[in-house]
């Protein structure tokens, strides 16, 4: 059975799902029960806050039943005894298997499932999640313009033509900026709509120009026609009533490419009623002229209704007609560098996944995972995209049929990740209809035990009263039915009132200072108050000027990693790596490695070890910075060792990458500090005191782009205000009436935060907008700060009574705070460890190793070494690079290259290491049993001989021949001829020996 819980905010919703997920453990005998159990949430955040109230729960059930809150609704299920022993049953049971504890976000479950399909993705199964989606695009718009030649002619041409287009149109040149435009939109497009032929491409641009020469004619012509009418009766456009007919003027002898005005719709009423052609005065003017206006007017005006719609439509969409042509190119170049990589972008993972389910059965898909998931718990399920929905689907609809229990939590009034794809009509309506849910089988939770009763109150007032003036200027119940159970009943354990302020004034941040100074006489503490803002612009200048006041702060703008000293010195002294300084014009990075004594090193194993060794000489030269900045210098080596792992050891390709890049590290907790956070940051999140300063910013629209349909094509169109006159009019009024109840719920998120105070702080509204007010004619709100004065009726509000702070009981930390430091130590120092899963003869008897002490050993690092060599110039590199690999010690380097250079120059009359010889080196071969063999050198000579040549390190085996002939069969069926093989076994005697087989 699936139950619906609509939890508003404080309602409670944590405590519902943990008391859920227990009541399902612990009526069940299964000692296992857990196992059976899936919850769901959307942030790690709220991922370990659940799975902490189970455990502490069930670990309070197990110890003494009745202190649990839980306890008087749990014996419904079982008696006192019974709810004891099962809930330590179940606790001993997921501590013991944790990792069947199956309370995760939705990306890593749908991650998990995904990699059981792996190999039908085809991926390999330790594929990465890559976050940054634009570095792929990226990269892949540069793929397809670099691999641009002159045999591509049909692709060079499309794209020429585009860049002539945009040229001509004014757009300026911005080839590549369009691409990856387009490439990043292809995220959102809708499914199985990846199909934008060139021939079609080519027909709509032709109609297109067309449209676009062929209208502005028509309008001309047509007001030619009315004026020539107005002539023929000796009667002037000024004439007309207020001159309105003097706007014909402004279309003839149009400009070629420029914008056809639209009429404004002064001109469109007077045209169409002929009693307001003329002033009342000259009334004879108008019987004059009726009979023989009305046609050439309507005519007119007619243009300006579907043909202006068609011709806006054309102007829209004959910008972006080239770069579509390319949306192929770009798809492969990103799925080839994704599987080159081994990384799979976050976005394409719910389509993939939804792409194997789709018509599957459902126990297939999700029990190769291994498990049997049976009841569900969906927690923030507004938040949930509908895709992720029609993965999730089967699951529930097979729990429902087969008598097993499913809740699914969440808010309307908190959904603001639409931009990230969320849903909120999935909980609003469509879940309830789709397992045919009545109103009152929903349950909705009406109270509120996180907030003050004024703050509760206030809300409850205000959101009614915006959602119903929302509704009016949205032409229908839109926000209304959104919000009918905004209402709540405080019921917050703390008696006092609490406080609400709203202010509208010109100079908000001095409000924002003076608000934190009353606080402080009141007894709170910095990290009492957090300020949430719109954008991290507003946080980035309120966090400046509170730093100026030497207020201690915490915003998103201090946790980039990039701010750190440390990491700025340590990527510049990389750029000096990379790029050395010339002496002739000194480089500022090579005057810090100077000045702090950083040893650039000549040589290094891989980029991280360049950075480990960079981080030493800076940690001794500024020992007391580097200690402050550790987690950020964390940070960027948890980044480097990302990058590396797709990116490869190249230091200037992740320089680059790193100027794109912008982490963060964890944002820490602290009661010494103000908190400045984005109202998306604070969703789910409580605060004593809440400052939302630039409330205006909260606007109803926005202009944004999205795929729209138009006939049987997609568009990528940029839904404005002028999208009203187009054909994509009702993507705009939809994207409106969407917009509206985002904005709304970004002041509820904000406004819902606060436990004992809330300030909202907002510019004054303009004069047009306290004129409309006054008169009680508002069209149009503008932003949520207008609506809120609106309510308060002027520019200043209170409500309640300052909390005293002073006599808050506050939890103490007993938990000692942890230094951390960053250890690191060269190699070869000692300190490091190095594992090896082949440890049996890596010691020798008199105390040496690896190489050194093993044959085997030896033998496997001289092979490795010979498969990088193709001539003999080669063996001083691929001696290197074993060492450099760690593989070879450097002690016998010398030794290695002696043996390798006499063992080639033994062989060279054979031709093997011949400057132009055709060399395969470890190639594979397929038999064609689908067997894969590889042999260590293989020489085609101009004659179509072959050689093929075994390399062995240890005593002769019969089955080495055994080997070789096989190779050589192989050979022979691939139609060379003759074909000879040999075994060199290297560690013999001087120029070792070779048999030939």
């Amino acid at each position: 059975m699936l139950k619906i819980l609509k939890a508003s905010a404080g309602s409670g919703k944590t405590y519902k799902l943990a008391l859920e997920y227990i009541r399902l453990v612990v009526s069940s005998d299964r000692a296992d029960a857990y196992r059976h159990i899936l919850a769901v949430t959307f942030t790690n955040k709220a991922t370990d806050e659940m799975k902490r109230r189970i455990l502490k729960e069930l670990a309070v059930l197990a110890e003494d039943p009745e202190v649990s809150p839980y306890y008087k609704e749990l014996l419904a299920v079982a008696d006192k005894e019974t709810l004891q022993r099962r809930a330590s049953a179940q606790l001993s049971g997921i501590l013991h298997d944790y990792s069947s504890f199956a309370v995760s976000t939705i990306d890593r479950f749908f991650q998990q499932t995904l990699r059981a399909f792996s190999r039908e993705i085809g991926q390999y199964a330790s594929y990465q999640v890559q976050l940054d989606r634009k570095a792929l695009v990226d990269e892949s718009v540069d793929r397809v313009l670099d691999s641009l030649t002159e045999e591509d002619k049909t692709l060079l041409d499309w794209l020429t033509r585009g860049v002539k287009e945009d040229l001509e149109s004014g757009r300026g040149l911005s080839l590549e900026g369009r691409l990856q435009e387009v490439g990043e939109s292809l995220q959102t497009l809708p499914d199985g709509r990846l199909d934008f032929p060139r021939e079609r491409l080519e027909t709509l641009h032709k109609h297109c120009r067309q449209l676009q020469e062929e209208f502005p004619l028509q309008v001309e012509e047509a007001a030619k026609k009315v004026l020539e009418v107005l002539k023929d009766h000796g009667i002037t456009p000024a004439e007309s009533n207020g001159g309105f007919l003097k706007a014909l003027y402004n279309y003839l002898e149009p400009e070629p490419r420029a914008q056809v005005k639209d009429l404004t719709s002064a001109f469109r009423g007077k045209a169409a009623d002929s009693s307001k052609w003329f002033a009342k005065s000259r009334d004879a003017l108008r019987l004059e002229m009726e009979g023989s206006l009305e046609g050439p007017l309507d005519a007119f005006c007619a243009l300006f209704d579907q043909p202006y719609k068609e011709y806006l439509t054309a102007r829209v969409i004959q910008g972006q007609l080239y770069s579509l042509g390319v949306a192929e190119e770009l798809r492969q170049a990103f799925v080839q560098i994704q599987k080159e990589k081994n990384v799979l972008s976050l976005e394409d993972s719910n389509t993939i996944l939804h792409g194997i389910i789709d018509g599957t059965e459902t126990p297939f898909i999700y029990e190769k995972l291994g498990v049997r998931f049976e009841d569900f718990l969906l927690d923030e399920f507004q938040d949930t995209s509908r895709i992720q929905w029609e993965n999730f689907s089967p699951l529930l609809h097979n729990a429902d049929a087969s008598g097993f229990a499913s809740l699914v939590v969440g808010d309307v009034k908190q959904s603001i990740y639409r931009w990230r794809g969320s849903d909120w009509d999935l909980l609003g309506s469509r879940l309830q209809k789709e397992f045919g849910l009545s109103d009152q089988e929903v349950e909705k939770l009406d109270q509120n035990f996180r907030t003050c009763r004024t703050i509760v109150d206030f809300n409850n007032r205000f959101f009614g009263f915006a959602a119903e003036q929302l509704d009016r200027a949205l032409g229908g119940p839109v926000v209304s039915p959104l919000y009918a159970d905004v209402d709540q009943h405080p019921c917050f354990k703390d008696p006092h009132p609490g406080w609400v302020e709203v202010r509208f004034t010109e100079d908000q941040m001095e409000e924002v200072l003076s608000t934190l100074r009353d606080l402080q006489e009141q007894g709170a503490q910095w990290g009492d108050v957090a300020i949430l803002v719109r954008d991290n612009r507003s946080g980035a200048d309120i966090a400046a000027r509170l730093i100026q006041e030497e207020i201690p702060v915490v915003s998103d703008d201090s946790l980039f990693v990039k701010t750190s000293v440390t990491v700025r010195r340590l990527v510049s002294q990389m750029s000096l790596c990379d790029k050395p300084d010339n002496p002739e014009k000194p480089s500022v990075a090579a005057f810090l490695a100077g000045s702090l004594d950083v040893q650039i090193p000549e040589h290094f194993h891989s980029l991280t070890d360049l950075a480990e060794a960079l981080l030493r000489d800076l940690r001794e030269a500024d020992p007391s910075r580097f200690q402050a900045e550790v987690p950020y210098i964390q940070s960027f080596m948890d980044y480097l060792q990302d990058w590396v792992a797709t990116g490869g050891n190249n230091l200037g390709a992740f320089l680059r990458a790193w100027e794109d890049a912008d982490p963060k590290i964890a944002s820490p907790r602290t009661e010494s500090s103000v908190r400045i956070m984005t109202v998306h940051k604070a969703k789910g999140l409580e605060f004593p005191f809440v400052i939302f300063p630039f409330a205006e910013k909260v606007g109803l629209y926005k202009n944004t782009q999205k795929w729209c349909g138009c006939g049987e094509d997609v568009f990528y169109v940029d839904l404005g205000s002028g999208s009203a006159r187009t054909l994509f009019d009702g993507d705009y009024l939809e994207e409106n009436r969407l917009q509206a109840v985002d904005n709304i719920n970004v002041f509820y998120v904000a406004m819902t935060r606060p436990k004992y105070g809330l300030k909202v702080i907002a510019a004054p509204p303009s004069q047009t907008f306290l004129k409309a007010l006054s008169g009680g004619e508002v069209s149009s709100w503008g932003n949520l700060a207008n609506l809120l004065y609106a309510f308060v009726g002027g520019s200043a509000f209170q409500a309640g009574e300052p909390y005293p702070f002073r006599s808050l009981e506050r939890e103490q930390e007993d938990a000692e705070v942890l230094e951390t430091g960053y250890p690191s130590y060269p190699a070869g120092t000692g300190n490091r460890l190095r594992f090896s899963p082949e440890a049996a003869d890596y010691f020798g008897e008199d105390g040496s190793f690896g190489p050194e002490a093993s044959r085997r050993i030896r033998g496997n690092v001289l092979h490795r070494i010979l498969s990088d060599v193709l001539v003999p110039e080669d063996i001083p590199a691929a001696v290197e690079a074993a060492v450099r690999r760690g593989e070879l010690p450097s002690a016998l380097r010398e030794e290695t290259l002696a043996l390798l250079r006499e063992r080639l120059h033994s062989v060279a009359g054979r031709g093997w290491f011949a400057p132009h010889a055709k060399v395969r080196c470890e190639g594979a071969i397929l038999s064609p049993e689908g067997g894969e063999y590889r042999p260590d050198r293989v020489i085609l000579f101009p004659d179509g001989s072959v050689d093929i040549v075994d390399y062995k390190f240890g005593a002769p085996e019969a089955g080495y021949r055994r080997q070789v002939e096989r190779y050589k069969a192989l050979y022979r069926k691939m139609g060379y001829a003759p074909v000879r093989g040999f075994l060199w076994y290297f560690q013999e005697k001087a120029g070792g020996e070779i048999v030939e087989v």
